[in-house]
């Protein structure tokens, strides 16, 4: 759901739509009132309507900054109110979407594309795919834990992935931190269409954070300075590359951390690394005991 962050993020964006739906309804009383002055009659159930629906995101606002969670209940009832105001009438929404068709938390007010209602009760009920934030410095602990709709997430600017994060998102297969520096525990566990990733700043990589993410293939660690144990355990059979860029020997916490990979169950994987870590890699604590890695220098590699 694209609401799902953080506490703050959760008022921050909860507001976002309050405002949005206020000046939906706007829109909606000011059709009206034009009506009604063509029929010579004031009609008011809308100021009710409304309040209603301002007393509910009041409620939502509360439940979020009291639990830093959301109901999916609670926007599908907003979102069935909208619904049944609209009925007979098609305003447009003005709601942001990036150029891929990602929606763009951040920028509801900016109205850069034209979405219609049926979409603006999909940005109320969560049933969006992908997920861009520019404004988000932290993930919090579960927050997108057993979503099976979202597909990709970009969050360019958060320097983690909560604890749990992606946790059992079977439909990610594509994950996108820049800036982060810690993937932390079982992070991306049970993420089975993932298939690569790329995190050019994260420097650790914590215990179980991919365990059993059995569609994973390759990993680009260009700066990686830890892994700790169990990080890619439970049968990651397709995991066969991995690339560490950093001009040190990353710490591999124990060899537990490949257990049940090609890299350690005897058919195979690569490890490439810069050509002048090769041997030190070859005979480093834990990386020496992988049962069947090759080192690999990065230069001269199609990863180069």
């Amino acid at each position: 759901m694209i609401n799902l962050l953080s506490e703050s993020a959760y008022v921050a964006q909860t507001s976002k739509i309050r405002a949005a739906i206020t000046n939906k309804v706007n829109a909606i009383k000011a059709s009206f009132t034009r009506i009604g002055a063509k029929l010579g009659a004031t009609i008011n159930w809308l100021d009710d309507v409304e309040s209603a629906l301002d007393d509910k995101l009041t409620a939502i606002n509360t439940e979020l900054t009291d639990k830093g969670s959301t109901q999916a209940a609670d926007f599908s009832e907003v979102a069935k109110k909208i619904s049944d105001i609209e009925t007979g009438i098609t305003p447009t929404g003005q709601i942001a979407i990036t150029a891929n068709g990602a929606f763009d938390v951040t920028n509801y007010a900016s109205a850069s594309v034209s979405v219609a209602d049926s979409e603006f009760v999909g940005l109320v009920e969560g049933t969006y795919t992908q997920i861009y934030n520019e404004d988000v410095t932290e993930i919090a602990n579960n927050v997108f834990q057993n979503n099976i709709r979202i597909v990709s997430v970009n969050f360019p600017n958060s320097v983690n992935t909560g604890e749990n994060a992606f946790l059992d998102c079977s439909n990610l297969a594509s994950a996108s931190f820049e800036n982060a520096i810690t993937i932390n525990t079982l992070s991306f566990k049970n993420c089975t269409n993932l298939k690569s990733t790329f995190f050019p700043n994260v420097e650790t990589i914590k215990n179980y954070a991919f365990r059993a993410a059995k569609g994973l293939e390759i990993i680009d660690l260009p700066k990686c300075k830890l892994i700790e144990f169990s990080a890619f355990m439970g049968g990651l059979n397709k995991f066969k590359t991995i690339i560490l860029r950093s001009d040190s020997v990353c710490t591999l916490q124990n060899t537990n951390a490949f257990i049940n990979t090609p890299l350690d169950n005897g058919t195979g994987g690569t490890v490439y690394v810069p050509q002048d870590l090769v041997s030190s890699y070859q005979s480093a604590t834990n990386w020496s005991a992988l049962k069947s890695a090759t080192f690999l220098p990065i230069e001269g590699s199609e990863y180069e």
